[in-house]
């Protein structure tokens, strides 16, 4: 994702983003691990140890992959509902309007579509027409020949 398309939130601004991708793909793994040990039924009972095991691991494996200025965006322990709030509403503030966003010089896909479905319906029309003279033709033909046909 470009970074002029990503949300202008304190996370994204303040953590490089190869760090978030790399903390988010740690707790999918995570996670990934604890609901796949969690639907075997043979080992199923161990779940509640494993999400026990998350608050040393938080607090010690994590620690140590991630700098503490990092983790304060990434994993915010004590971070008030205030807090959260005033980020929120920071982000909304400067949350720019359809009419005051970047238009790239680039075409988007809808773009390519709306064109191609203009070159379609103007083939489509002309094809029609063709089909249409032929059958006015088939049937004139059809009409000439039943009207022989009585006449003999």
């Amino acid at each position: 994702m470009y970074a002029k398309k990503r949300p202008q939130v304190p996370i994204v601004v303040n953590v490089k983003w190869r760090t978030v991708q790399l903390y988010t793909l740690m707790q999918l793994c995570i996670a990934g691990c604890i609901f796949g040990v969690a639907q075997f039924s043979a080992v199923g009972y161990i779940f509640p140890v494993l999400v026990v095991i998350l608050i040393p691991f938080r607090l010690y494996v994590v620690s140590r992959c991630f700098k503490d200025e990092d983790l304060k965006y990434l994993d915010p322990i004590g971070e008030t509902e205030e807090e959260v709030h005033d980020e929120k509403a920071k982000y909304l503030e400067h949350k720019p309007s359809i009419d005051e966003a970047e238009v790239d010089a680039l075409p988007g896909f809808s773009d390519f579509h709306a064109d191609g479905m203009l070159h379609d319906i103007a083939e489509k029309k002309s094809h029609d027409a063709e089909e249409a003279a032929k059958e006015s033709i088939l049937n004139r033909r059809h009409q000439a020949s039943a009207t022989a046909e009585e006449n003999e």
